[in-house]
């Protein structure tokens, strides 16, 4: 009798526990957003593509159709998308010439649990928030080189 009680305070437990571990990203991945943690910058895309390790960037739109949790993240934030120095789902939708702006907002991936343990994932990583004429986009900074700009004291810390 003393098992069966012992038992159900367990999982009793772990079911006023769950709700908060899947919240609190355990789970789930998630975003951060960093505002102002950045300087805001604007630079051509033909000087960013200097900078990037292949010389090209690629524009991976998150739309519906997809079901990747990437796609599923960027559209509950807002974002069209995210750019990479490779093409992602072989579309060849390379970045158009103009002008980038970096809004100076600093967007942190907190992987989950399952992430980590099963994929293999180093854990945090981040994005920058750029503006294409078409809309808000994030940059993976290990696409290029050198971006020159630095984060936020708060960012750093949250990484580490």
């Amino acid at each position: 009798m003393n098992c069966f009680r012992i038992t159900n305070l367990v999982l009793f437990s772990l079911f006023l526990i769950a709700p908060s571990i899947s919240v609190g990203g355990w789970l789930n991945p998630h975003y951060e957003v960093y505002p102002e943690c950045t300087e805001p910058a604007k630079v051509n895309s033909l000087d960013l593509l200097k900078l990037t390790k292949g010389g090209q960037l690629f524009i991976a739109l998150a739309t519906p159709e997809l079901d990747a949790t990437e796609s599923i993240l960027a559209r509950r934030h807002g974002f069209r998308g995210g750019i990479f120095d490779r093409d992602l789902f072989n579309d060849e939708r390379p970045m158009p010439a103009g002008q980038i702006l970096f809004t100076g907002t600093v967007v942190r991936r907190d992987s989950s649990v399952f992430e980590r343990v099963l994929g293999g994932s180093r854990g945090d990583s981040f994005y920058y928030v750029v503006e294409l004429a078409s809309g808000q986009y994030l940059l993976h900074p290990e696409s290029f080189d050198d971006s020159g700009l630095q984060v936020c004291y708060e960012l750093q810390r949250d990484m580490d």
